[in-house]
């Protein structure tokens, strides 16, 4: 299984009750992989520098469909896939071909009128374990949060609803358009849309970062963001063959471009005024059960900001 597939049948596709809606596109996985594969082919020979901090040093890890290869920068530690897929095709690929299950799936006014009664209870998308999470480390009795990557608002939601001041940040079109009008949030395109000024508690982003194709300005915008006692929580797939082997390759193709590991981390959110103050393998060890590096299939992070007197 590769990260298109991956993206097309993860994320809670298989929620009790409503398969159908959920099902991965095949014509659009058949479009992502055939630009993919096409992309590889024409641009195998090109330099490609690091998406994070544009060095051009490289090791191999490993080669997919022969033509397509996941390296590794020698200066930062990201791994990521060269080529960097960008569709041919879609203006907005996130809108036109990415399908991500419930995360991505608008759903219908009967459905969302369960959910929003049920608490989105049997979704797998029900909150309440992490928003507790969050609010532990919040400074403040009505903490400010900010959601990377929030699509249509299911999280927010319920953020709002446990006494938070959410806002959110969503790339694709539609699932932004419908957090706004539906659900009556505040969701912008692009972390240069924030509300000038504002500052936040808890800066949350879960699955989201190994999607972008350019890092370079991520980590310092959010450290811009946060208030001084402010908390960054990241979850992301844990592209970690030193621990998992061969099968955490599936994880960096098209749709993820990006690979993670614990160490790249801790070695480089120093360098954009962050820093680490937990690493985890899942939600249920934070804050109790901090790890040198996740061992699971996923990195919990959590970090502040590097204040500099």
């Amino acid at each position: 299984m590769d990260d298109i597939h991956q993206s097309t049948v993860s994320d809670g596709g298989s929620a009790a009750g409503a398969p159908g809606p959920f099902a991965p596109s095949p014509f659009k996985t058949l479009v992502i992989r055939s630009e993919y594969l096409l992309q590889s082919v024409l641009k195998y020979p090109l330099a490609v520098p690091c998406p994070h901090c544009g060095s051009a040093r490289q090791t191999l890890i490993t080669r997919k469909y022969r033509v397509a290869r996941i390296v590794r920068c020698t200066d930062c530690g990201l791994g990521f896939s060269r080529p960097i897929y960008r569709s041919w095709v879609a203006d907005n690929f996130y809108d036109e071909l990415y399908t991500a299950g419930f995360s991505t799936t608008l759903p219908d006014e009967s459905r969302l009128a369960d959910w929003l009664s049920s608490g989105f209870r049997d979704t797998q998308r029900a909150a309440d374990a992490i928003l507790r999470t969050l609010r532990r480390h919040a400074a403040t009795p009505f903490p400010a949060l900010l959601e990377i990557g929030c699509s249509w608002g299911y999280f927010l939601h319920q953020a709002r609803g446990a006494g938070f001041d959410v806002t959110g940040v969503e790339i694709g079109d539609q699932r932004r358009a419908f957090g706004r009008q539906r659900l009556d949030l505040e969701i912008v395109a692009g972390l240069r849309e924030l509300p000038a000024g504002k500052r936040y508690d808890i800066v949350y982003t879960s699955h989201v970062l190994e999607h972008f194709t350019d890092l370079r300005d991520v980590f310092p915008r959010i450290a811009a963001v946060m208030k001084d006692e402010g908390v960054l929580f990241v979850e992301v797939p844990n592209f970690d063959p030193a621990q998992l082997g061969p099968r955490c390759f599936s994880i960096v193709g098209a749709v993820h471009p990006l690979g993670f590991d614990s160490e790249f981390f801790r070695a480089n959110l120093p360098r954009h005024g962050l820093a680490v103050t937990g690493v985890f393998s899942s939600w249920d060890d934070v804050p109790a059960r901090p790890v040198a590096a996740s061992h699971t299939d996923v990195i919990v992070i959590r970090a502040g900001r590097r204040l500099v007197s």
